[in-house]
């Protein structure tokens, strides 16, 4: 859970280039990640953020992790002496395979959410030689083709993808699927699905403004209906954490306990929390949110 390789890799490179003794203003071509905190923090650091291309000049320039489009990236290029592109290599490599498929398909469908920056970004390489599904209608109207190509946000939801490539299939002769969910996106969620069907409340920690935030939020609810949604330690109410019958919740057998931290000492009586992440949410806040719960239970 937390800061994902890619998120890791931006903030760190941010952090250092802030600490350099260099009177040139450093800039970001956007949020660096959809968490107000990290925002504020970098903010502190006396980084600007700007989405306007125009306004980025004689800058040092750090390119979001969910990348740029093709317009913005050359303006941004043109403009500034240093550029840094911090987009995550799992959203670089999307474009790779949306790309590398129109060498062998008319077009490529993504599936993903379509005003998400990361698809913004994606659509501009492509020559408008797309589609966006974002919701089961969209399949309705798309045109015939022959064949076509599908990728996908690199956070969306990995059961939902499979079920539109499963429509998609009965709707074209021909269709090629890269799978390009981020491998960190699939691992958080059958973890954190794994972990809410353990323990009696689940805390999903991340911004009103992540995307794979609220995706595990949604898949955390489906095994457990006390899951809440959270920013920060002061989020949490004491009532969520109230006694609740937990008679009813078995303890993990050997083979469920074997893939995770089932505890040796496990008390099916007493109240169990699990806390979970999305890819943006930073440690510090991970760690704080830890702390709080250690006050409610001493």
């Amino acid at each position: 859970m937390g800061f994902c390789f890619g998120v890791r890799r931006a903030y760190e490179l941010v952090e250092k280039l802030a600490k350099e003794n260099d009177e040139r203003p450093l800039m970001i071509s956007g949020p660096l990640v959809h968490n107000t905190k990290v925002i504020d923090r970098i903010s502190g650091m006396g980084v600007a953020v700007s989405e306007n291309a125009e306004e980025i000049k004689g800058a040092r320039v750090v390119i979001r992790t969910h990348g740029t489009t093709k317009e913005n990236y050359e303006k941004l290029l043109a403009q500034n002496e240093e550029v840094h592109d911090a987009t995550c290599c799992i959203v670089n490599d999307v474009r790779y395979s949306a790309l590398e498929l129109l060498e062998r398909h008319p077009v490529v469908i993504i599936v993903g959410k379509k005003k998400h920056p990361e698809i913004i970004g994606l659509i501009s390489w492509l020559d408008g030689r797309y589609h966006v599904v974002e919701h089961p209608e969209d399949l309705e109207s798309l045109p015939h083709y022959p064949s076509v190509g599908v990728v996908s946000q690199t956070t969306f939801a990995p059961g939902k993808f499979e079920q539109y490539c499963s429509a998609l299939k009965e709707r074209y002769p021909e269709v090629e699927v890269v799978d390009t969910i981020c491998p960190h996106t699939s691992k958080n969620q059958d973890a954190s699905r794994w972990t809410a069907k353990l323990v009696d409340v689940m805390l999903i920690v991340g911004d009103e403004h992540s995307s794979n935030s609220k995706t595990l939020y949604t898949e955390c609810a489906k095994v457990n209906p006390r899951c809440y949604f959270i920013q920060g330690p002061d989020d949490i109410e004491e009532a969520w954490l109230a006694e609740v019958d937990s008679t009813a919740k078995p303890a993990p057998d050997k083979e469920t306990a074997s893939k995770g931290n089932a505890r040796a000492d496990y008390d099916p009586k007493k109240l169990a929390v699990g806390i979970t992440a999305g890819a943006s949410t930073p440690d510090w806040v991970i760690d704080a949110i830890e702390a709080r719960l250690n006050e409610f239970s001493a």
